[in-house]
Order: C-alpha cells, then structure tokens, then sequence
C-alpha cells in the first residue's frame, strides 16, 4: 500500500492556469503619485487660461489613465493642487502644484472665475460618470 502512495500522479504538463480577472484586479497596485505625475504630463502643454484646450486634454488623458480608479486622486489634484495625506496636508514628496488648479483662480476669487473651472469638473463628471460627491457643485 505504501508503494502505491508514494507513485507520482499524472500531471498535466505545459498547460498554465488562467486567474480570474477579479484576482488580477485585486493584484493590481494603486499608485496615485504615479497617476498625479502622468495627470501633470497631459496638462502642462496646456494654456494657463484656455479651459476648453483643459477639458480636451482630460479627456485624451481619460483614455490612457484609469480616471474611474483613481478619481480622488484626480479631484485633489484638479481641486487644491496636489494630493492629500489622511489628516489634511500635502503629501510632501516634492512634486510641483498642478498647473491646472482652482487655486489658480485670480486674487480676489469672483463667481464667473471660478464657474469656468467648475464647468471643467462637471464636462470631466458627465463624460465619465465619475462617482464623486461633486454632482450638487453648481
């Protein structure tokens, strides 16, 4: 009985086992400082002031990089100009302020200024129907 045991079982050889895509999806890394980086690479061509050059870019950008994954990242970037640490600072890793952020808007800050990045964010939640809580910014 022994002898029968210790026989090696046939096996199949030359054939690989697929993973689901749930399992490569939970194996994947999220790296939002790469994304930033990649985000920065699309808007730095960009005019400072022509908000309609911004929405194209971000929407060619939409077609390379995952803007659904990375969403918050996106919006901190768009919004205060960089990422955010988990306690409300700037996660210092010496990366510059995005060049298209509403913290650019001019000194002091008027309504028709700032409706223009506005307009941006919600061409950017349309396209995408990126699940943010910035559906009620009007």
């Amino acid at each position: 009985m022994s002898q029968q045991s210790a026989a090696s079982k046939p096996s199949l050889q030359g054939v690989r086992i697929k993973a689901r895509k749930g399992a490569v999806k939970a194996h994947a890394k999220h790296e939002p400082t790469v994304f930033r980086d990649q985000l920065y690479k699309y808007l730095e061509a960009v005019p400072e002031a022509d908000f309609d050059a911004v929405t194209n870019k971000l929407i060619q950008a939409g077609s390379n990089l995952e803007l659904l994954k990375y969403a918050d990242p996106l919006f901190e970037a768009i919004l205060i100009g960089g990422l955010i640490q988990p306690g409300g600072g700037y996660i210092d890793d010496g990366a510059p302020v995005s060049p298209f952020t509403v913290f650019n808007a001019k000194e002091p800050a008027e309504v028709d200024d700032i409706r223009k990045y506005v307009e941006v964010l919600n061409k950017l939640i349309r396209r995408y129907s990126v699940p943010v809580n910035l559906r009620g910014v009007r």
